[in-house]
């Protein structure tokens, strides 16, 4: 493939990243749409840009390199399921971190309730964060439609993201 796209994804990716990464790490910024944000909203941003603005790139270099247009249906369908699966991913952490025993995790738990940090649980409750897992899960699996049984490898990574334990 063209090197010059895949080089702007990784670029946008990384600085999208960092972009969620400050908000996280600095509590969010001064600009009105921040500030006026609900607790949710806030949240979701500081996901989507972080691991979501990742695995989106992922995608959507993957397509790229199996020579999907970024002008197609497939290529912006992969490019939701990035989106989807990343903001899964992190709800998922967020519940990890409640529910299980560091030692099953394999790291710390229980920290981001002790650093006062928002998470999917606080804020929706764990029954409703988990609702919002399968919800994600469902629409991730439904962008995979127009890719046929090719995307089976990525409906089965997206099956397995939302229910792991680790």
């Amino acid at each position: 493939p063209n090197p010059a796209p895949v080089t702007r994804e990784l670029a946008r990716a990384c600085s999208d990243m960092i972009a969620g990464q400050v908000l996280d790490t600095l509590g969010g910024g001064s600009d009105e749409a921040w500030t006026d944000a609900s607790n949710s909203d806030r949240l979701r941003r500081i996901h989507l840009g972080k691991t979501g603005a990742l695995i989106r790139a992922a995608c959507r270099i993957g397509a790229l390199s199996a020579g999907i247009g970024e002008d197609t249906p497939e290529f912006e369908s992969l490019s939701e399921f990035g989106l989807d699966i990343g903001l899964m991913f992190q709800i998922v952490d967020d519940l990890l971190d409640v529910e299980q025993q560091a030692s099953h995790v394999g790291k710390a738990t229980g920290k981001d309730r002790d650093a006062g940090k928002l998470t999917y649980p606080s804020i929706l409750g764990v029954g409703d964060a988990k609702s919002e897992v399968r919800r994600l899960e469902a629409d991730a699996l439904d962008r995979l439609a127009c890719l046929g049984p090719d995307a089976d490898p990525l409906r089965e990574f997206c099956r397995d993201l939302a229910i792991r334990t680790k």
